[in-house]
């Protein structure tokens, strides 16, 4: 079976894109209500402008994974 890709230009292509940016840009967890806020803010905007049940999946398995780092982080200390 050949690998299928997203076509450019397609909404899975610039939500794929915007999903990488909002990964890129919330990554390193900080212990600030203004990181979480701001994180709150981007991810409910992407959700906002995708509307569906995935982007809403990939929003919240990325909330998961940052608080994940952010304890792990804090046990090192």
């Amino acid at each position: 079976m050949a690998a299928q890709r997203f076509e450019k230009g397609t909404e899975m292509f610039f939500m794929f894109q915007d999903y990488w940016k909002l990964i890129q840009d919330f990554w390193i967890t900080e212990d600030t209500d203004e990181y979480w806020g701001a994180f709150s803010e981007a991810a409910n905007r992407f959700y906002r402008k995708y509307k569906t049940d995935y982007a809403k999946e990939l929003v919240l398995v990325l909330a998961d994974e940052l608080d994940r780092h952010w304890k792990n982080a804090d046990r090192r200390r």
